[in-house]
């Protein structure tokens, strides 16, 4: 009786532990990595007869964030990897968690405005924290006055799943701590009973 009432208590506290995974997952930072493929620039600014320096624009980045937090013109937690255009000025990124979208830029002015001296860009995704994240939009300046490139057609991509968090780790790996130890407390009573 003793050793049913042991398993069982075992048995509750791993479900609440993997339960317990479960929901510290779900609130804490995730760790994305984006890749980002812009075409089809036309020039909106007040000097439009400059033509857009690259046919394809093409950009890389980790971003960590979490989904439940608004914040702004943050510079850690992302790091570009690649991007086939001059940068002026440091990486920076806006995240909204009541709409789920994401800006990534240059903080040249700030992440979510354009600047206009130095080489400058902006991304914007929408849907950031679902594994299908949607709604492009991408933008940049390359130094020259009066002239933004606007892409016509933006695609990206999460090159890399979610990083897992240490904690919900820890937890995973003390649920099963608790399955093992069911286990072998059951099967050491019935060789005792045998």
């Amino acid at each position: 009786m003793r050793n049913k009432f042991l398993s069982t208590a075992i048995g509750l506290a791993t479900l609440a532990t993997l339960g317990l995974t479960a929901t510290v997952a779900d609130a804490a930072p995730i760790t994305r990595t984006f890749a980002v493929s812009a075409t089809n620039f036309t020039n909106t600014g007040s000097n439009s007869n400059v033509p857009s320096p690259v046919d394809t624009a093409l950009l890389s980045f980790t971003v960590t964030f979490d989904p439940a937090v608004t914040a702004f013109d943050q510079t850690s937690g992302i790091s570009l990897i690649s991007f086939n255009l001059p940068l002026g000025s440091q990486l920076g990124f806006d995240h909204n968690a009541t709409e789920d979208w994401l800006l990534v830029g240059g903080m040249e002015a700030n992440a979510n405005v354009l600047g206009n001296a130095a080489p400058d860009f902006a991304l914007v995704i929408f849907d950031v924290s679902t594994s299908n994240p949607t709604g492009f939009a991408f933008a940049f300046r390359d130094g020259t006055p009066n002239a933004t490139f606007r892409a016509g057609m933006t695609s990206v991509s999460i090159v890399t799943n979610d990083v897992p968090e240490p904690m919900s780790l820890a937890l995973f790996g003390m649920g099963l701590a608790g399955i093992a130890a069911a286990r072998r407390r059951k099967g050491g009573t019935a060789a005792t009973i045998a």
